[in-house]
């Protein structure tokens, strides 16, 4: 979800990163569910710049 909307969205992923304070191997593993360990500040953040609603993003989140 949070790929598909960043390339809907042509945003990089070193940019997005950027704008969140965070490395891009980390968005990278938030973006695979590789790192289930995220603060739901960063969340709401991810949401926020991607025009995702918080709910759906918590949805896909943490459905394993």
């Amino acid at each position: 979800m949070i790929k598909k909307q960043r390339l809907l969205l042509r945003i990089s992923q070193k940019k997005l990163a950027s704008k969140l304070g965070i490395s891009r191997s980390y968005l990278s593993k938030i973006e695979n569910k590789k790192f289930r360990n995220v603060k739901l500040s960063l969340l709401k953040n991810i949401a926020n710049e991607l025009n995702i609603d918080l709910n759906d993003l918590l949805e896909w989140f943490l459905d394993k």
